[in-house]
């Protein structure tokens, strides 16, 4: 897992507070590396003992995807509408990467009620996204013990505000303070 992690940190690059990944694992895929994360974090999904990975759309599904392939435990991931349909579990989120509102929503015949899920995604900063998917997961019925991130920025607040309600953050890649950004070389 370390040496994957420093991997992903050599390869990202950074637009202010943002780190992109979107060159190698989110817009464009590399299989070979979507691969081993996959099983990184599948190894933690089977220790977690889920039956469900949840994710949101777009940049989660990748690797939500690798890693269900690598488990055989399904996913769901929650769609972003401008509206959600009738009956769906839905909230609203604010983006980190475009800094605007959307609606992410499940339909709850999706989430079992008792499944115990883990949350996969690309990137935990703020926690919006992760923070909607645990409550509409828990509205369900179902158990979220952890989540598992490619990137996460604590200093933004969102892992301690998963901690706060007792979900586990897996992380292949920190960054504990902004100063940490700023000392990484961007590349163009």
């Amino acid at each position: 897992m370390v040496e994957l992690g420093e991997e992903i940190r050599g390869r990202a690059t950074f637009d202010g507070r943002l780190v992109r990944i979107d060159a190698f694992l989110n817009h464009r895929v590399e299989p070979e590396l979507l691969r081993r994360v996959g099983s990184t974090f599948g190894d933690r999904v089977r220790r977690h003992e889920a039956g469900l990975i949840l994710t949101a759309e777009a940049s989660g599904i990748p690797v939500a995807a690798a890693t269900s392939i690598a488990t055989g435990v399904p996913f769901v991931y929650a769609k972003k509408y401008d509206r959600p349909p009738a009956g769906t579990l839905a909230r609203t989120v604010t983006s980190a990467t475009r800094g605007i509102d959307t609606v992410l929503a499940i339909d709850p015949v999706m989430l079992p009620p008792s499944e115990r899920i883990v949350i996969v995604d690309d990137v935990l900063a703020g926690g919006s996204a992760a923070l909607a998917l645990i409550d509409m997961a828990r509205s369900a019925g179902c158990l979220v013990s952890a989540a598992c991130v490619v990137i996460d920025k604590p200093f933004a607040g969102g892992r301690r505000r998963l901690a706060d309600l007792g979900v586990e953050v897996h992380a292949l890649v920190t960054y504990e303070t902004e100063a940490e950004l700023g000392l990484t070389t961007v590349r163009p």
